[in-house]
């Protein structure tokens, strides 16, 4: 394989990544998984009161 040959299919592989990376990105996820609604509700609680989800401190 020629180097300029392996550049553009290296080019090509690289737009390709970036076009399905971005096609539909407002609607795929449709929302956050349970697991990061999870973190996000454990992170606000520690910030508001000092305490987790579960009442504990966040030093524990």
């Amino acid at each position: 394989m020629t180097n300029k040959r392996f550049w553009l299919l290296a080019l090509g592989a690289i737009l390709l990544g970036i076009v399905f990376r971005f096609w539909l990105l407002g609607q795929v996820p449709a929302s956050l998984y349970w697991d990061e609604q999870a973190i996000e509700l454990d992170a606000w609680s520690v910030a508001v009161t000092g305490l987790d989800w579960h009442s504990q401190p966040w030093w524990q």
